[in-house]
């Protein structure tokens, strides 16, 4: 009988912040960190927009600039209408652990 394989939505980057990170308390129960995240691999600049919500993103608030962090967690990508009529796709990632990396 031949194995299913399952498929799983997640991603693992390491890099450098290279956005001031943005901590909002959305409201009580809701709190939201947003940064960028520069990860260079061959042939593969990229920047990634990451967030990380609630108690993680209490937990590392306090995040800066130039830091080396790995992201563990999910892609996400959603269609936006801006103020322009125009509509935007963003893919970001939805972290589900962050972690230090000296």
């Amino acid at each position: 009988m031949e194995k299913q394989m399952k498929h799983k939505n997640t991603v693992t980057l390491v890099g450098e912040i290279v956005s001031k990170p943005k901590y909002l308390e959305l409201n009580e129960d809701t709190k939201v960190l947003e940064f960028r995240l520069f990860t260079d691999a061959p042939m593969a600049k990229c920047y990634h927009t990451i967030k990380a919500w609630n108690a993680l993103a209490s937990k590392f608030q306090e995040l800066e600039e130039g830091e080396t962090i790995q992201v563990k967690g999910a892609i996400r990508s959603r269609k936006y209408e801006n103020k322009q009529g125009v509509d935007v796709r963003v893919t970001e990632i939805n972290a589900e652990d962050l972690d230090f990396v000296l």
